[in-house]
């Protein structure tokens, strides 16, 4: 099963390219909430 960047590649490039703000904004977020070493937000699976 294809997903929807598989699916429309164009629309979400032409999404992401205008309202690449959001993403930046993400990012930034993020970077907060990580660690710069060990484990972050994620977590390991037994």
């Amino acid at each position: 099963m294809k997903n929807a960047f598989d699916l429309y590649p164009e629309k979400y490039d032409k999404w992401f390219d205008k309202n690449d703000t959001f993403y930046l904004t993400e990012l930034k977020a993020l970077k907060k909430a990580i660690p710069p070493t060990g484990k972050g937000i994620e977590r390991e699976v037994l």
